[in-house]
């Protein structure tokens, strides 16, 4: 049953994956493509008043490579991995919500991970297009971006954990205070310990930045809304074919 039910999840994330390329491939990648050609137009500019300054490596792909194949291959992957983690949720989640349907339980996971694995982090550290930012600190950034996306992973199921253990005593509505108040208390105290954002290159255009973190954060919640959706549909059907099975077994 868990393989199963982990492959529905898989087909559920490359599916919403391939939504998720077809947003970002209309509104995400004219403002990459804009920004690459403020890098450019900075360096030839910095290489005009060095003349003996190194030029950059030629580009390995096109754009048009990395802007259609690359990207999509690249969200589709990230789907694909993201509706497995969500059907390993799912699996862990059904038992103890054994009262819902699957689909409830679907959308219930999915929007958690998004809030753990996007959400919450993106106020610590939004996005900026890739070639926004200082090089020599991307080893720095990358570090402190996982290690958020971790400790609220890990906020959003003790919220879980601490939400169920009280619903007996404090009630559904209870519970939910209470795990809310332990995903703010949590966030509170890692944005105030973790490193600061790092300033954005000067000079690039502040509309084009606004957009493009509005838009990652709408491909993303159009990810993972599509991850609840198809996989909670796919999960119900299974549920269902598995119970029609079970009737005429135990008869």
């Amino acid at each position: 049953m868990e393989k199963q039910v982990i492959a529905r999840g898989a087909l559920a994330g490359a599916i919403a994956g391939l939504f998720a390329f077809a947003f970002a491939r209309i509104m995400v990648e004219p403002i990459i493509g804009r920004a690459i050609d403020f890098e450019e137009a900075r360096n030839a500019a910095e290489h005009a008043a060095h003349p003996g300054m190194a030029m950059d490596e030629p580009e390995l792909f096109t754009r048009a490579m990395q802007q259609n194949v690359g990207l999509g291959a690249g969200l589709i992957l990230f789907g694909l991995a993201m509706g497995a983690l969500f059907a390993v949720a799912y699996c862990v989640a059904a038992p103890k919500l054994a009262q819902w349907t699957p689909r409830s339980v679907a959308l219930a996971v999915a929007g958690s991970l998004f809030a753990g694995v996007y959400a919450l982090p993106y106020l610590k550290y939004p996005p900026n297009p890739p070639v926004v930012g200082d090089p020599d600190t991307i080893r720095e950034r990358t570090g402190a971006y996982l290690l958020m996306v971790a400790i609220c992973v890990a906020l959003v199921a003790a919220a879980w954990v601490i939400g169920l253990a009280v619903v007996p005593r404090l009630g559904t509505y209870g519970a939910a205070l209470a795990g809310g108040a332990v995903v703010i208390g949590g966030l509170i105290l890692a944005c105030l310990l973790l490193p600061a954002n790092a300033p954005t290159t000067k000079g690039f255009d502040p509309d084009d930045l606004y957009w493009f973190r509005t838009y990652s954060f709408l491909a993303q919640a159009l990810l993972w809304g599509a991850i609840g959706l198809i996989g909670g549909e796919l999960l119900h059907r299974l549920t269902v074919r598995s119970a029609s099975r079970a009737v005429p077994a135990a008869a």
